[in-house]
């Protein structure tokens, strides 16, 4: 949703991010300006929900692993 909103605002700016490679340097490690940028929104919104819910785990980088599930809306896992 956030790289979404960005493109939807402003296409020129968001082309900018994704070609700014210069966040690759940085700890963490962010593919480039525009997953740094999207990754902020979430951090922020994950703190937001650690105060509902104190025991939720926060991610520290846009990293992720894939995981298959039954059905794209869905979050079961499928069976090997």
């Amino acid at each position: 949703m956030g790289h979404a909103y960005g493109y939807a605002t402003n296409p020129s700016e968001h082309a900018v991010r994704q070609n700014d490679l210069s966040t690759r340097d940085g700890s963490p490690y962010f593919r480039n300006a525009e997953e740094k940028r999207v990754n902020g929104i979430f951090q922020q919104i994950d703190m937001n929900l650690k105060k509902v819910y104190p025991n939720i785990i926060i991610r520290k980088n846009h990293r992720a692993y894939p995981v298959q599930v039954i059905s794209p809306t869905s979050n079961v896992i499928k069976s090997k």
